[in-house]
């Protein structure tokens, strides 16, 4: 029996064949336009998610290593593997993340089924080529991404198909620099020579400008280069296509990047290098010390691959929930940096180091009830997003939705009639909030002020309860405010080292994996929450986690001693 691949809302639908449809996001809401289809399910285990990720390293180990002279010719330089990681790291996981996701799918399904030729998309020449880090990844968020991709993939794998050009007309900005800008600013300020170039941390802006101060004896607002140049992209990519690997996968990440590897890393790379010079930012730095700017910020990267090369050191300060499980791309961060400070959390790694939670430090949040109960929860994605142990597809999405819900329902009437939800929605989609309010009338339903940290809400409500183990649930703790964690154990893994601080938690009914269970301890103590949580033994606990995952400082200006003491 032969069946029909649909791996793309594009697709045409043969009414006389079975459909295979890759994943339940596509057809969301139509299942009633479908008839005589198969849903692909997604249910990866940790061993599976781990192997995937343990191979993805390997390859990006691979990959890195024969991009390096390739690099290294096309600008012109004699870059070390690891001055290249900095400017590549966040990309080429990615990349290489959701090419294998999709291409592990694929091989899967043409072992199981036996296919008419699939349609599959072509794009115009260089369509997917962006300019910068960051273009590139939100480019990941798109369908003709995805169509492009599985494309490629069902194409590489030797599926018999059909092939369906997509004119698709991309506008392009008029091509700009403020170059001009800058060096009008050259020459009116004095020239930099500050030994910390502290450049986007995760710190509150008073401490930022003590530090500044303390460290620099001056303030500086920095500056950066804004550009759009839509250069041609030069034939000489096409060198990355001729490296050689016996892996089918690995191969097809060489064939495929000169379409996609971003202008900033060839094209531009001379032009961001040469601009440099006039931006106000150190020009001897002993320290660069970040949060965010190792992501995305090609001009930053660019410029710390030769501060590096002449001594200079990169740290990274911690900006969210991370490290706690063994999926965390922190993985890669920890790799292009000479120290990796932590909210708190020692690792067996020689360049991590702890801290304390920076977000929470000086923080006194006096308590103004209004209501009982404040429950927060994320509109994860349903299409296959980044390697996270939250839910990052719609099969993962649906349990974490239901859990919620059954939570909501297992709480008694009066307790219904108080509470609040807050939702933290990065995409502007509402799939769980529709179907809260399809089940649920009258729930209320707060709106999030992105100046403001979720622990700042709990001020009004008794009780905060979190569904996932992420940022807010640390921070909480960390400010010793009455907090549960209520969720799925499918979606809660910590490293080996970190579950002793973590059983604790668990032991004084902080977190909790049975909705019910959850739901009656709620109940029961709701009128006295902080008799449990004062209690002298959660308080043991909870103070045995904080001070080895989330140190809380309430001293801003011992906090400042403790990073002073560490950077210099």
């Amino acid at each position: 029996m032969l069946e029909t691949l649909i791996f793309s809302k594009k697709n045409q639908i043969l009414n006389n064949k079975k459909k295979i449809i890759i994943g339940e996001w596509l057809i969301a809401g139509k299942k009633d336009n479908y008839k005589n289809y198969e849903i692909i399910k997604y249910n990866q285990n940790k061993i599976d998610k781990l192997k995937e990720f343990n191979y993805v390293k390997t390859i990006y180990k691979r990959v890195l290593k024969n991009l390096t002279p390739i690099l290294n010719e096309l600008n012109h330089k004699k870059f070390r593997e690891k001055d290249w990681e900095i400017l590549l790291f966040y990309f080429l996981s990615n990349y290489i993340f959701f090419a294998y996701d999709k291409w592990k799918l694929i091989k899967k399904l043409k072992k199981n089924f036996n296919f008419v030729p699939v349609q599959v998309f072509s794009y115009g020449k260089n369509y997917f080529l962006q300019e910068s880090s960051l273009y590139f990844y939100n480019q990941l968020k798109t369908d003709n991404w995805d169509d492009w991709l599985y494309s490629q993939i069902i194409k590489a794998q030797k599926f018999r198909y059909i092939e369906k050009k997509i004119n698709t007309v991309v506008s392009k900005a008029k091509a700009f620099d403020n170059l001009k800008k800058l060096k009008l600013q050259k020459l009116l300020f004095l020239r930099n020579d500050n030994n910390y170039f502290l450049k986007s941390l995760a710190l509150p802006k008073s401490t930022k400008i003590k530090l500044n101060l303390k460290l620099n004896k001056n303030l500086r607002i920095y500056n950066d280069i804004y550009f759009s140049k839509h250069r041609k992209a030069i034939t000489k990519r096409n060198l990355i296509k001729k490296i050689k690997s016996k892996d089918q996968f690995e191969k097809f990440i060489y064939d495929t990047l000169p379409e996609i590897l971003p202008k900033n890393y060839i094209e531009n790379y001379n032009f961001i290098e040469e601009s440099i010079k006039f931006l106000n930012w150190p020009k001897k730095p002993k320290i660069i010390f970040t949060s965010f700017d190792h992501y995305f910020n090609d001009s930053f990267k660019i410029y710390t691959i030769n501060k590096t090369r002449d001594s200079s050191k990169l740290y990274i300060l911690q900006h969210g929930h991370q490290g706690h499980h063994d999926f965390c791309g922190t993985y890669y961060e920890k790799k292009i940096c000479s120290k990796y400070f932590t909210w708190g959390n020692k690792s067996l790694e020689k360049n991590v180091l702890p801290l304390f939670c920076p977000t929470t430090s000086g923080q006194i949040i006096k308590k103004n009830i209004k209501k009982y109960l404040l429950i927060s929860y994320t509109e994860f994605s349903l299409k296959p997003w980044k390697q996270q142990v939250y839910p990052r597809v719609i099969d993962e999405t649906n349990l974490y939705k239901d859990n919620i819900i059954n939570l909501i329902k297992s709480l008694n009437k009066d307790l219904k009639k108080r509470i609040a939800l807050k939702v933290y929605n990065s995409d502007g989609k509402k799939y769980i909030t529709n179907e809260i309010k399809k089940k649920f009338k009258n729930l209320d339903f707060i709106s999030i002020n992105k100046s403001k940290r979720g622990f700042e809400y709990s001020k009004n409500y008794k009780l905060s309860i979190e569904t996932i183990n992420s940022t807010g649930f640390i921070e909480l703790l960390s400010l010793n405010m009455p907090v549960i964690l209520i969720t799925d154990k499918k979606f809660f893994h910590i490293k080996k080292e970190y579950k002793k601080f973590y059983d604790q938690l668990i032991k004084c009914n902080v977190i909790f994996f049975d909705k019910k269970k959850a739901a009656n301890f709620i109940k029961d103590n709701i009128n006295n929450i902080d008799t449990w949580w004062f209690h002298k033994n959660t308080q043991k606990k909870i103070k045995y986690f904080c001070d080895h995952l989330c140190k809380y400082e309430d001293d801003l200006n011992n906090g400042l001693n403790k990073i002073i003491k560490e950077i210099i």
